[in-house]
């Protein structure tokens, strides 16, 4: 891990002080749970180039790219993890990241108490978060597969967030499967839309994907 000078570290801090001030609450996202885990996890250090706390997407390996704060934060906050606790007796949800990328998303679930299995496409990838989430400190549980079919040995999830946009539909789909990737009434979050979604238990099919209860465009 690359080591700063005390100077650098003020800087950074700073920067990320104000990306949470003038890039998430500023745009209405003031669950302080959310401020404050966007606040501790250190950007930075998930981003191979580029101004890490600038308000963009930036590349990554593989043609992949770390999305802005303000789209991470939103779908995080769409996930509602906190409602999902108070009414679980104050247990934090088990949650599925669709797509590690640096690992950035999964950090900041991790930083909000979840307990957090990401999977990614890129084998490469996924070794490069899986080591870089573990010298930080965060508990993440990182799979190098191919998202759109779940996790199934991990199942089920309170919700699930898909940052790999290409395959969100069929990460979707794989709730209509006979296998419990969702636990009743979890989140599911994505790029484009999140989705408040209901799940039904069936003799025959085990979980079924029942409706879309609200939706909204990020």
């Amino acid at each position: 891990m690359t080591r700063v000078s005390s100077g650098q570290a003020e800087s950074l801090e700073a920067a990320r002080t104000r990306m949470v001030q003038q890039q998430i609450a500023s745009r209405g996202l003031r669950d302080r749970e959310l401020l404050r885990a966007f606040g501790a996890v250190p950007r930075h250090l998930f981003v191979e180039s580029g101004s890490p706390y600038a308000d963009e997407a930036l590349p990554l390996a593989a043609g992949q790219t770390i999305s802005q704060p303000y789209i991470v934060a939103r779908m995080t906050q769409a996930l509602a993890l906190g409602d999902w606790s108070a009414a679980h007796g104050g247990a934090w949800p088990k949650v599925l990241d669709v797509g590690t990328g640096s690992g950035y998303q999964a950090a900041i679930l991790a930083a909000l108490g979840a307990e957090v299995v990401s999977v990614e496409l890129e084998a490469e990838l996924a070794e490069k978060a899986r080591l870089r989430l573990l010298g930080l400190g965060y508990h993440v549980k990182v799979v190098a597969g191919d998202g759109s079919r779940g996790v199934p040995d991990e199942a089920p999830f309170a919700a699930i967030v898909v940052m790999a946009l290409p395959r969100a539909l069929r990460a979707i789909g794989v709730m209509r499967r006979p296998r419990p990737d969702a636990a009743p009434a979890g989140y599911v979050g994505w790029p484009l839309w999140y989705h408040r979604v209901c799940l039904q238990h069936n003799r025959l099919f085990g979980w079924l994907y029942i409706a879309g209860l609200a939706a909204g465009a990020l």
